[in-house]
């Protein structure tokens, strides 16, 4: 009796991909000529740039108005995805800021990072209202000083 004996060399690779999904790229709409589905929702302008040698994809979309919706459905879905610890870096730039809190996935953080604007004493009461922030909250500009982040956290009653 003969057999052939096969052997195979397995390589695992510690890779850290980076992934970015632009709603606010300032790309032509013409130029985003893909359908991306994502959990429930479709994004019907959308294009996908692999850059490997840095190990990066980005995602250029056009989600109309509404772009909001389209990052907490990307982020809820991501978070389904690969759950472990969220570090979240967001901009008060958009126009109701305080509403990306208001999804279940983003409301147990490891770190946060708030950049753009001062934010006051009812801002950060809607956000940290409903999230819990484990390990560091970083917010800059300083805030509104008749609301300490120390008091936000529960650290001080």
């Amino acid at each position: 009796m003969q057999t052939n004996a096969t052997s195979h060399q397995i390589e695992f690779v510690n890779e850290k991909r980076i992934l970015i999904w632009d709603f606010m790229s300032g790309c032509d709409r013409d130029e985003l000529t893909e359908q991306r589905i994502v959990g429930s929702e479709t994004f019907e302008e959308s294009l996908k740039v692999r850059q490997v040698d840095v190990g990066l994809d980005s995602f250029n979309v056009f989600y109309g108005a509404d772009y909001q919706k389209g990052i907490c459905e990307v982020s809820k879905h991501l978070c389904h995805i690969f759950p472990g610890p969220i570090e979240l870096h967001t901009s008060v730039a958009f126009g109701n800021f305080t509403e990306i809190f208001s999804y279940p996935h983003l409301h147990h953080l490891d770190r946060i990072h708030i950049a753009g604007s001062i934010l006051l004493k009812k801002t950060l009461e809607q956000i940290f209202g409903k999230t819990t922030v484990k390990t560091e909250i970083s917010i800059d500009p300083d805030t509104d000083d008749e609301y300490p982040i120390m008091q936000v956290c529960g650290v001080l009653g």
